[in-house]
């Protein structure tokens, strides 16, 4: 029986499986019939898998079209790859938004039940550094003149350059 070729192995597989089709049959009624619970175990564990596989190619799905909306690029350095994309609410309130309405909120936008106005697009680290500057994160950072500590940072390690 060994086929090389592919078409041929299916073929006889074909023929195999007709003429033995109620052999076949009878076994498997009888693996049924030893195993009550195994379909059941088996068909739980699969479908929740392809359901969570469902649910994120259309969460995927859903982000495309917000991106698409709001322009498909970071505002600010133009970066046009997905995986970093984020949606940035302008006057603040957007965790507040995505938590009360989850993936509402996204499919408002896709949907164009949501206005956009408020939002824009930007790449994680545009956000973040926005996020810094409106004092929405790191609430000791606002006040803090950051140059100044890069240039203390970088006199103190010429200095330990010098001793070392």
């Amino acid at each position: 029986m060994p086929h090389k070729n592919p078409q041929k192995k299916k073929e006889y597989l074909k023929k195999y499986y007709q003429k033995n089709k109620e052999h076949w049959k009878l076994k498997a009624k009888k693996f049924i019939q030893n195993n009550p619970t195994y379909f059941q175990e088996y068909n739980k564990k699969h479908r929740n898998k392809a359901k969570e596989i469902y649910e994120a190619r259309y969460r995927f799905k859903i982000k495309i079209k917000v991106i698409q909306k709001l322009g498909g690029q970071c505002k600010i350095c133009g970066i046009k790859d997905i995986r970093v994309l984020e949606v940035n609410h302008i006057n603040g309130g957007g965790s507040k938004e995505t938590r009360e309405k989850t993936n509402r909120f996204y499919i408002g936008i896709a949907n164009g039940n949501r206005k956009i106005d408020d939002l824009e697009l930007r790449c994680a680290n545009h956000n973040i550094i926005y996020e810094y500057e409106q004092g929405r994160r790191g609430k000791y950072w606002k006040n803090i003149d950051i140059n100044a500590i890069i240039k203390d940072v970088e006199i103190n390690e010429t200095a330990k350059d010098k001793f070392e």
